[in-house]
């Protein structure tokens, strides 16, 4: 795996990026934040804020779009969901 990303993702000037599309397996993200971690930490890259969970950011998002449409429909309140 790392290998196969190493071809693709290099660490960039500021204000280059690049990606590598993963489909979202729990653990597949896993281990490509590992990666990320131990990149950065081996080229003295400082932490971003939110570094210490990488979905922090992308779940605020879901919320918060969540939420808006929930507001926007207002079907949350007319159905009981059930498992």
């Amino acid at each position: 795996f790392a290998q196969a990303v190493g071809r693709f993702v290099r660490s960039r000037r500021r204000g280059e990026t690049a990606s590598v599309f993963l489909p979202t397996v729990p653990d597949l993200l896993g281990h490509a934040n590992a990666l990320e971690l131990e990149r950065d930490h081996v080229l003295d890259k400082p932490k971003k804020n939110g570094e210490e969970d990488p979905y922090a950011e992308s779940e605020k998002e879901m919320d918060e779009a969540n939420k808006e449409q929930d507001e926007d429909t207002g079907e949350q309140e007319e159905f009981s969901f059930e498992a």
